[in-house]
C-alpha cells in the first residue's frame, strides 16, 4: 500500500525513487516516440513475468512500466482515441481516481488506477507495434526466455514440491512472487500452491498460473498461424504444459467449454445444427468423468462454490444501501472480517477474502459506475471476437480453415481471462502478470477484425457492421 510505502523509507530514498521513476518514464516515452517499439513491448511482456514487487509492494515495476507507456502511446496514436474501448478504460481510470475520495486507504486506489493505465498502455503500444513488420512476434521472442522459465518452474515445482517450498521461503520470492508470500508463513495464509498436487512457478496461486499459461498459449498459437512463426508453436506447447502442470481444474474445464462455444458459434453461422450437437459431446463426456471420478472433486467444487456464494451474498446484502458508491477501497475487507463468523460459520479468520468476482470487486471499490465500466471493458472484446468467428465461418463455409482457427484463438484469449475473473481474485484483464498479454490479445483481435471483417481482406463483411462498428 502506498501509505506503508511512504512510511517505510526516509525522505532521501523517496526522492531517489521519484527521480528514478521520472527517468524511467522519460526513457519509455522516448522509446514509444522514436523506437524500437517492438523491443519496448517485449520488455513490458518479459517484465510482466518477473514483476519486481519491491519497493512499492503490489504496484510493481512491471505494472508501472506498462502504465508509463500509456501517455506517449496515446500521443503517437492519437487516432486510437476514436476507439470506444480506449475511452472505457480512460473513464474507468478517472472514476477509480475519483473514488479515492471515499476510500479507506490511499494505496489501493493508486494500485487500481495504475492497473487500468497498464491495460491501456499495453493495448495502445501493441497497436503501434502491429504497424511494424512482425512486430508482435519479435516482442514475444524477447519475452520468451522468461516465459519459458515460468513454465519450466511450474513443471519442476509440480514434481518436486520441496523445491517450491524452498523458493517461497527465499529472499527472492517477495520480489518476484508478490509481497504477500511472507504471509503464508507468518499469518497462515492458505494458497493452493502449498498443496503437493499444485504448483505456480513464479505465481502465488495455481489457478492464476493456469490462466496465465493457457491465455499466453492461445496468443502464441495465433501468432504462429498469422505470422508463420514456427517457433511460436514450441512456446505455445510449453505454456499449455505449464498450465496443465499447475494442477488447477480451470484449464481442463475451459479447454472443454470454450472450444465448445467456438464450434457452436460457427455451426450457428453455417446453420449446421449437427455440428452443434456433436460439439456438445465433449461437455457431456467431461461431466460424466467428473461424476465418475468420485465425490472428492465434486465436494471440492461444491465447497469452493459455497464460499463464493457466501461472499456474493454479502454484496447482495450491502447493495441496497451502498448501490452507487460501493463500500470504498478496502471497505470490503472490513465488512467481511466483521461478519466472518456469520458468513463462514467459524471464528478463525483466514485472509485475504476478496469477493472473487471482478464486477463485485469494482462495485465494492468504486461503486456502480466502476462496475458498469469494467463489465463493458470485458464484454466488448468478447462480443467482437464472437462476431469475427461468425463472419469467418460464413465466408469460408467451414470450421476447419486456418482463418477460423486464428479467430478461435483470439476468442479464447479474450474470453478466458474475464471468465476466470468472475470466480477468482483477478480482474477482467487478469492479474499483474496477465495484464500486458491481455492488452496484446485485444490489439491482435482488433487488427484481425479490421483486416478481415471491415476492410474486405481475407474475410468480407458477412453481416452489417452498423454505424461506427469498427471503432470499438
Amino acid at each position: 500500500m502506498a501509505s506503508s510505502f511512504l512510511d517505510a523509507y526516509p525522505t532521501w530514498a523517496l526522492a531517489l525513487f521519484g527521480v528514478v521513476g521520472l527517468l524511467g518514464f522519460a526513457i519509455v516515452s522516448y522509446t514509444v516516440v522514436r523506437g524500437p517499439r517492438w523491443m519496448l513491448l517485449g520488455i513490458v511482456l518479459a517484465a510482466a513475468v518477473v514483476q519486481i514487487y519491491q519497493p512499492a509492494g503490489n504496484i510493481s515495476v512491471a505494472l508501472l512500466l506498462a502504465a508509463a507507456a500509456a501517455p506517449a502511446s496515446l500521443w503517437v496514436g492519437r487516432r486510437f482515441l476514436s476507439s470506444v474501448w480506449v475511452w472505457v478504460l480512460l473513464l474507468l481510470a478517472v472514476w477509480q481516481a475519483v473514488a479515492a475520495l471515499w476510500s479507506h486507504s490511499f494505496g489501493t486506489p493508486v494500485f487500481r488506477v495504475t492497473s487500468t493505465l497498464a491495460i491501456l498502455g499495453s493495448y495502445v503500444l501493441a497497436r503501434l507495434v502491429l504497424s511494424e513488420a512482425h512486430g508482435v512476434s519479435r516482442a514475444l521472442l524477447v519475452a520468451s526466455p522468461v516465459l519459458a522459465l515460468q513454465n519450466v518452474l511450474v513443471i519442476v515445482f509440480r514434481f518436486f514440491p520441496g523445491a517450491e517450498s524452498a523458493y517461497l521461503t527465499s529472499s527472492l520470492a517477495p520480489w518476484l512472487t508478490e509481497p504477500e508470500v511472507r504471509m503464508i508463513h507468518t499469518e497462515g495464509i492458505q494458497e493452493n500452491i502449498l498443496e503437493a498436487t499444485r504448483a505456480g512457478g513464479l505465481l502465488l496461486n495455481g489457478n492464476i498460473a493456469s490462466l496465465f499459461g493457457m491465455a499466453t498459449a492461445s496468443i502464441f498459437v495465433y501468432v504462429a498461424l498469422s505470422e508463420k512463426a514456427r517457433w511460436c508453436w514450441y512456446m505455445a506447447a510449453l505454456c499449455a504444459l505449464g498450465a496443465i502442470s499447475t494442477g488447477s481444474k480451470t484449464p481442463i474445464v475451459l479447454a472443454v467449454t470454450l472450444p465448445l462455444v467456438v464450434v457452436i458459434i460457427g455451426a450457428m453461422a453455417l446453420r449446421r445444427w449437427f455440428y452443434a450437437g456433436i460439439a456438445l459431446l465433449p461437455a457431456v463426456i467431461g461431466l460424466g468423468l467428473v461424476v465418475a471420478s468420485g465425490g472428492a472433486l465434486l465436494m471440492q467444487l461444491d465447497r469452493s462454490l459455497a464460499d463464493r456464494l457466501a461472499l456474493w451474498g454479502v454484496a447482495a446484502d450491502l447493495f441496497p444501501d451502498k448501490w452507487f458508491l460501493g463500500v470504498g477501497y478496502d471497505g470490503w475487507s472490513t465488512v467481511v472480517v466483521d461478519r466472518f463468523a456469520e458468513i463462514f460459520g467459524t471464528d478463525r479468520i483466514v485472509l485475504p477474502l476478496p469477493p472473487h468476482n471482478f464486477v463485485i470487486q469494482a462495485w465494492a471499490d468504486a461503486g456502480l459506475i466502476a462496475a458498469a465500466l469494467v463489465l463493458l471493458a470485458a464484454l466488448l472484446p468478447i462480443a467482437y471476437a464472437a462476431r469475427l468467428l461468425w463472419a469467418v465461418a460464413r465466408q469460408r463455409g467451414r470450421l476447419g480453415s486456418r482463418e477460423y482457427f486464428e479467430a478461435a484463438m483470439l476468442f479464447v484469449a479474450v474470453t478466458y481471462v474475464p471468465l476466470h475473473g468472475l470466480t477468482d481474485t483477478t480482474s477482467f484483464a487478469g492479474d499483474n502478470h496477465m495484464i500486458p498479454f491481455y492488452g496484446v490479445a485485444v490489439a491482435l483481435l482488433r487488427r484481425t477484425y479490421r483486416q478481415r471483417f471491415l476492410r474486405g481482406g481475407a474475410v468480407r463483411p458477412a453481416v452489417s457492421t452498423g454505424p461506427g462498428g469498427g471503432n470499438w
